[in-house]
């Protein structure tokens, strides 16, 4: 069959208070990593399965984060200022 894979363009990723949301529009999120800029892991959860996800309780000062969102069309990095 045809299958395009994941746009990039087409995730969101917003900072809400100290939460982060994360939203996949047509395609089902399997996991997301979160890395400082020194590329320290410094969150990880798997087992989503859904095309949206909300992470909060991140013990990061202000600085620039690096999401890598794994979906089941494919991965898609994006930065955000936290």
């Amino acid at each position: 069959g045809n299958n395009p894979g994941l746009d990039a363009q087409s995730v969101v990723v917003f900072k809400q208070g100290t939460a982060i949301n994360i939203k996949t529009p047509g395609a089902v999120m399997s996991s997301v990593a979160i890395y400082d800029t020194r590329g320290r892991q410094v969150y990880q959860r798997s087992g989503i399965n859904a095309p949206e996800t909300v992470i909060s309780g991140l013990q990061v000062e202000q600085q620039v984060l690096i999401l890598e969102i794994a979906t089941e069309k494919g991965s898609v990095s994006k930065r955000i200022v936290f």
